[in-house]
């Protein structure tokens, strides 16, 4: 997965445009930024796959949806992290999520996890990923 890729498939090879694109793949390049993924093909070891002719890089899934109000197509990007360390990942999401301002989540959470939270909180842990 690479920078290059992401822009290409977000803006559907520059087909797409406007403010919303820009912003959105400002966004995902904030993510990818903050998740730390390196900004390259990673090999994946498929044990159980003794099919030669199957891709062994990371792959980069999207899927664009199409809506009847708009018509230009909304793009969406799954980023594999596997492999990744998960703290890292979650780390960064949060660090993300914060840098956006998305950052009061406390009134959706269940009570458990808020009372973690706080806790953590009171630890001086201040960013913390929330699943």
């Amino acid at each position: 997965m690479t920078r290059a890729k992401l822009e290409h498939a977000w803006s559907l090879g520059s087909r797409l445009q406007g403010p919303y694109v820009e912003k959105g793949l400002q966004y995902l390049l904030q993510l990818h930024d903050h998740i730390q993924i390196s900004d390259r093909e990673l090999q994946i070891k498929v044990e159980h796959d003794d099919r030669s002719d199957t891709p062994k890089t990371t792959p980069l899934m999207w899927n664009y949806e199409i809506r009847s109000e708009d018509p230009s197509p909304l793009t969406k990007i799954y980023l594999y992290v596997h492999g990744e360390n998960d703290l890292k990942i979650a780390t960064g999401v949060a660090h993300f999520m914060e840098e956006i301002g998305m950052v009061d989540t406390d009134s959706s959470l269940s009570p458990s996890t808020q009372k973690r939270r706080k806790t953590r909180k009171e630890r001086g842990l201040h960013v913390e990923p929330v699943f």
